[in-house]
């Protein structure tokens, strides 16, 4: 951004309206106090509190903050299934690779006393699977 910086600037009132258009966002009541002394912006950060708007336009903002929060929670609802899906989806193709490993040792004659010690499977699971490629 192309703004003066405030060691430049030697105007009071300037200084503070910068401040207020750079920072006014960020400052608590103690900031402004301190940091600001041109009356007019005080005025201006007077006449940007929420609490001194109109009854309206407050519960407006309190409706949209309400709204976001659905939103949000829904958006985070959307992201955990998404994850939990991805999880599933990514041990299912692991086991499918085993398989595909477990086979191949099979069909390469391999003792099934070595496939299960190798691969840490049960001599069930080894049968079932024996199974289902016959």
């Amino acid at each position: 951004m192309n703004y003066p910086k405030d060691k430049y600037i030697q105007n009071r009132d300037l200084q503070d309206w910068v401040t207020f258009y750079r920072q006014a966002h960020l400052m608590n009541d103690k900031d402004v106090k301190t940091k600001i002394k041109t009356r007019e912006v005080l005025e201006a950060f007077e006449m940007t509190r929420i609490s001194n708007l109109p009854q309206d336009i407050r519960e407006s903002y309190a409706s949209l903050a309400e709204q976001f929060a659905i939103y949000s929670d829904h958006t985070d609802w959307l992201v955990e299934e998404a994850s939990r899906k991805a999880a599933e989806k990514a041990a299912e193709k692991a086991q499918e690779r085993e398989h595909q490993l477990i086979i191949g040792m099979i069909t390469n004659g391999m003792s099934d006393e070595l496939i299960c010690r190798i691969t840490r499977i049960s001599t069930d699971e080894l049968e079932k699977l024996k199974q289902s490629i016959h």
